[in-house]
């Protein structure tokens, strides 16, 4: 019966160590999974937006390649390999971001300049055309108010009940 334990002792054991390696690799593929899902997230938020805060993307993509790290043990070769893949498509998407966070910033100051410069050339014009304009407008009601009420005892009823209208309409 001893000589059967033994053997039993040391199935169990190599059996033990088989499935804690099987737990062991399948929360790395987990792990691993988690960081590869993080990189296409970033990729595809950074295309929809200029403006991010690289420091705690970073941070969270290092806490999940440490962690990918701590469930596999060890880094081989393999690893290193899919870790420095995701490692270079995330500073493209850095490189990337801040070349159009660059480029969105000179095209703002160009229009600004444009802006800077019409209101310079143009400003006091529209201020003056403005006024000129105002001035118009408020002849022309005062003419027209003027010979309305000159000859409102001259017109159809129709037409009063419209220049009532427009007075109440504007008072």
């Amino acid at each position: 019966m001893n000589n059967l334990k033994l053997p039993l002792v040391l199935a169990l054991a190599t059996f033990a160590a088989s499935c804690s390696n099987m737990n062991t690799s399948a929360e790395k593929d987990q792990a691993m999974s988690k960081l590869e899902n993080y990189v296409d997230s970033v990729e595809n938020n950074v295309e929809n937006s200029a403006r991010h805060d690289w420091e705690e993307l970073e941070a969270r993509y290092y806490e999940l390649e440490g962690n990918v790290e701590e469930k596999a043990g060890e880094v081989g070769d393999e690893l290193q390999t899919e870790f420095d893949n995701l490692e270079s498509r995330f500073d493209k998407s850095k490189k990337e971001n801040n070349e159009r966070l660059a480029e969105l910033n000179d095209m703002a100051e160009e229009k600004i300049s444009d802006l800077e410069e019409w209101l310079e050339e143009r400003g006091d014009d529209v201020e003056d055309a403005a006024d000129e304009t105002g001035d118009e407008v408020e002849e022309g009601w005062e003419e027209s108010m003027d010979w309305i009420e000159d000859n409102y005892d001259n017109l159809k009823d129709e037409t009063k009940q419209k220049v009532d209208s427009i007075k109440k309409s504007m008072n």
